[in-house]
């Protein structure tokens, strides 16, 4: 049994399915998650070779490669929404009031902050260390809001319920930037390119888990995994997310942070996501 090691934030539901489901021992395959705390960290142990697969943001991996010297892949691409908001504190009211304060990042440099970047500049705050300043603390960062530490901070929609009662509120929403967007799975390009089989043995499990869990006929039992399936259930496994892709990367460069072409295929490869797809049902 061949055995690999992914990492993620927090539960990732299609590997607790596939684990738990058999989807993984039908691929020959052992699976050893474990989730990161900090977005840094998670892709500085991807590049030294701790890790197999990471499920992560893909400004993360534009950023890594550009920027610090990694080699990694994306070899699956799905359709998402982009949920993520900008939660602030009852002090502040308006982006002006975001003037001269510090936010709460996981990284200032990629994945939830690139938008933010954009929507400031939207308002006028331009500059970073004169306009706003980000300081990283990793995932936990609803704690840090809590404890009053920051201001706001970029966070998954729905994670600011758990401050409404000290005033937490909304601000804007990145929704209005993407009519696409993407959650992939990236690996090491050297890694991918010597271990075809093996990757695409692994998004087949991934891909049967998660067709599993948006099948209506499995929503009892699939209420014990953290994951709630969108406005539109796959039926069958959506063609490679190329388009959400590309906006990220308009995004990041209109964020000032992209060194190279907005090219979605420097960074991505649909073939091993292809052959899982054709190859599901054997």
């Amino acid at each position: 049994m061949d055995k690999l090691r992914i990492n993620s934030f927090g539960r990732l539901a299609a590997h607790e399915v596939a684990a738990a489901r058999g989807f993984y021992a039908a691929e020959n395959l052992e699976v050893e998650h474990t989730a990161t705390t900090a977005s840094k960290v998670q892709m500085g142990e991807l590049k030294s070779g701790v890790w197999d697969f990471v499920h992560t943001h893909p400004d993360n991996v534009f950023w890594w490669n550009e920027d610090n010297g990694a080699d990694l892949l994306i070899v699956m691409s799905l359709p998402a929404e982009p949920n993520l908001v900008f939660v602030v504190g009852p002090e502040i009211k308006t982006y002006e009031d975001v003037r001269g304060k510090t936010i709460a990042a996981d990284a200032a440099e990629s994945g939830f902050v690139t938008p933010l970047r954009v929507m400031l500049q939207e308002h006028g705050l331009t500059e970073e260390g004169r306009d706003y300043r980000f300081e990283e603390i990793g995932a936990d960062r609803v704690s840090a809001l809590r404890a009053g530490r920051f201001i706001g901070s970029m966070l998954n929609t729905g994670a600011e319920r758990a401050l409404a009662d000290q005033g937490f509120h909304v601000l804007d929403s990145i929704t209005r930037l993407y009519t696409s967007y993407a959650n992939i799975a990236t690996a090491r390009r050297p890694w991918v390119l010597e271990h075809r089989d093996l990757v695409v043995r692994y998004l087949r499990a991934h891909l049967r888990a998660l067709l599993w869990l948006d099948d209506p006929a499995n929503s009892g039992e699939a209420a014990q995994y953290p994951y709630r399936p969108g406005p539109n259930r796959l039926a069958a496994p959506p063609p490679f997310e190329w388009e959400g892709l590309r906006q990220m990367l308009q995004t990041r460069q209109e964020a000032g942070w992209l060194r190279g072409a907005v090219d979605p295929q420097r960074f991505a490869d649909e073939s091993y996501y292809q052959q899982a797809v054709t190859t599901l049902k054997r």
